[in-house]
């Protein structure tokens, strides 16, 4: 057990064309752990803005568009002795290692989204520089998009290290 629990609330909404506001079932920590998607393609945090329970698309999504509002909740119960972390990378045919500076140990510290696509235990295999995902993503458009939340316990971060991740930053 790493000390920590990551829930996942989806919201699946449809666009009329005029409609920028849509309404989340929770209150989210912050606009970090949120991610939205129209249609299966990913909206970075520059084309909405986040408000309580609300995102306001900055333009409406086409008539009967499917908008996909994925939040993260965390319940900590270690008081605060662990650290979250959350990256986005762009992923292409060929390349679906996303490596880290800091080995992860167990996949109980994993939250991967793919495209929108929660991927379980079963669809990446932990490396000794990351992670490596082993269910194919359907690569709209030529890339995917990777949104993963990293549980660290801080036990095991020293004051002179830090966190880092190689690929294609995206958000």
């Amino acid at each position: 057990s790493v000390g920590g629990v990551l829930n996942v609330f989806e919201s699946k909404l449809y666009g009329d064309g005029q409609t920028k506001r849509f309404h989340m079932s929770i209150v989210p920590k912050s606009s970090e752990w949120i991610a939205v998607y129209v249609d299966g393609v990913f909206k970075h945090r520059t084309e909405y803005d986040f408000f309580s329970t609300n995102i306001v698309l900055h333009e409406a999504p086409a008539d009967q568009a499917e908008v996909q509002i994925i939040q993260i909740s965390v319940y900590d119960d270690t008081h605060g002795s662990a650290i979250w972390s959350r990256t986005f990378r762009q992923l292409t045919p060929g390349v679906t290692d996303i490596a880290y500076a800091q080995p992860i140990r167990d996949k109980s510290q994993v939250m991967l989204f793919i495209d929108g696509e929660l991927y379980t235990h079963a669809d990446y295999q932990l490396t000794a520089t990351g992670l490596q995902v082993l269910k194919t993503p359907s690569f709209p458009g030529g890339s995917s998009f990777a949104d993963l939340f990293l549980f660290v316990p801080t036990t095991s971060i020293t004051e002179d290290q830090s966190i880092t991740v190689t690929g294609t930053n995206t958000g």
